[in-house]
């Protein structure tokens, strides 16, 4: 059976969560465990501090299901079906009656049915096994749906029916209802409810005709969907391109996007969008200043261009942040690109096309523990024929070692310490590119990545 990792950004699952317009990802594994990484000034990441994080770190030992990263609050479902949130909750988007930042996950309530959640600024929408939405957070902009007028409002759910799915945007929100139609709330100031107004929508109302939508995703001022018959079409602020019909104008109606049909998946940023087609095929589109389109170049786009010559992507899979794009591949590695100044990557480097953060067994690099912050390992690549390597910090238990992995997962050197402080590793077998160098030393690991030119 193939590895996947599940990511919410928004999407994804994200997933990959990602919701805009965030500054840290969130990734849940097959296994169940939950990982966060990036800015973490409000505990968004979860992981009892307010640390940023520049490599991945797992969050508790619990299984999960999905999650979702808002800009700074984090909301997971766990795989019996609670709700759990963290970080900021100025605005209750956390589910909490108060405004106590939380710095590790606490338990919405007591249901164990929460099937789904997405999150927006300081807003949270989820849906659970019956079908109902609940929506919860800053209301100012009525992006609560209820029409109280409230700045903000508790965990509640909103109206009847049964819904399929849901997107918390910046300000707005959208969801799916099961017969397929689509409806839209909150802030309209850019045209991205799609009612033909720019009137500020407390309650739902529905857009795009009698069709019946799959998907819908939004961003910080515009909306993008995918019909039933694999259309896409957009709506909202344009001022870079960011709903992809070649100009930068607004719409406050629904546009079609080109003239194909095999549109299956799609994510929306700050002001960027990405989807994948039905051949696996990415294609990204609108502001480009930090490399989030990934396609080599940090030119804004106002047409959807393709994301490298591959085909192995995930319609599910996609995540766009606030500047940052992550996106699956079929072999459930993790690839992320663009803006990476809070570590929201998960690699130690800034790039401008899709670079992997996570094999199918798991992470490349990761965190380090509470334990092993008292040391630290610097590796360095004198020549093309050895890596050299110091590990600075008390002295090794006696089962330390060396191990270098490639980026796929696969142990490819391990070598005792032996006591010794700093030492060379041949790589001259070793094929021109990156590779991931561990140290483990008791219960503690370092782990960092170096280039072998």
């Amino acid at each position: 059976m193939k590895h996947i990792l599940r990511i919410l950004c928004l999407v994804l699952l994200p997933c990959l969560a990602v919701a805009q317009p965030a500054f840290h990802s969130v990734a849940v594994r097959p296994d169940g465990s939950l990982w966060t990484w990036g800015r973490n000034d409000n505990a968004q990441l979860g992981d009892g501090t307010t640390s940023n994080r520049r490599v991945p770190v797992r969050i508790t030992t619990a299984s999960w299901l999905t999650a979702a990263a808002g800009y700074i609050h984090t909301m997971a479902v766990k795989a019996d079906g609670t709700l759990w949130g963290w970080g900021n909750n100025a605005y209750a988007q956390v589910g909490q009656n108060s405004v106590t930042q939380y710095n590790n996950p606490i338990q919405v309530g007591t249901a164990t049915t929460w099937r789904s959640v997405s999150t927006g600024n300081y807003h949270t929408a989820a849906i659970r096994t019956d079908g109902t939405l609940w929506v919860w957070g800053r209301n100012q902009y009525g992006q609560a749906g209820n029409g109280s007028g409230a700045l903000y409002v508790n965990v509640a759910q909103l109206g009847a029916g049964s819904w399929q799915s849901a997107s918390a945007g910046a300000d707005c929100t959208a969801a799916i209802k099961s017969d397929g139609t689509l409806w839209l709330w909150g802030n309209n100031m850019y045209g991205q409810i799609g009612d033909g107004t720019l009137v500020q929508r407390n309650t739902p109302v529905q857009v795009g005709g009698p069709f019946t939508w799959q998907h819908v995703a939004v961003g910080y001022s515009h909306t993008v969907a995918v019909r039933a018959d694999g259309t896409l079409w957009a709506w909202g602020g344009n001022g870079v391109g960011q709903l992809g019909d070649g100009t930068t104008v607004d719409r406050p109606t629904t546009v079609q996007i080109g003239t194909a049909t095999t549109w299956r998946g799609v994510a929306v940023g700050g002001n960027h969008t990405v989807a994948v087609r039905a051949d696996g095929s990415l294609w990204a589109w609108g502001i480009n200043t930090s490399g989030e389109l990934g396609d080599g170049t940090t030119t804004n786009r106002t047409s959807p261009v393709q994301v490298g010559a591959g085909a192995t992507w995930l319609p599910a899979g996609i995540s766009a942040g606030e500047g940052h794009t992550l996106a699956l591949k079929t072999d459930g590695s993790l690839w992320a690109w663009g803006n990476n100044n809070w570590g929201q990557l998960g690699i130690p480097a800034y790039s401008t096309v899709p670079l992997q953060i996570f094999g199918p067994n798991g992470p490349l690099a990761v965190a380090r523990t509470a334990a092993d912050r008292e040391f630290s390992l610097f590796p360095t690549v004198a020549s093309g024929n050895e890596v050299h390597y110091a590990y600075t910090g008390p002295k090794p238990e006696a089962d330390a070692c060396v191990e270098i992995f490639s980026l796929t997962g696969q142990r490819l050197w391990r070598q005792a310490l032996g006591g010794a402080t700093q030492g060379r590793i041949p790589v001259s077998e070793l094929a021109p590119g990156w590779y991931v160098l561990r140290l483990q030393t008791g219960n503690a690991t370092r782990t960092v990545r170096f280039c072998r030119p």
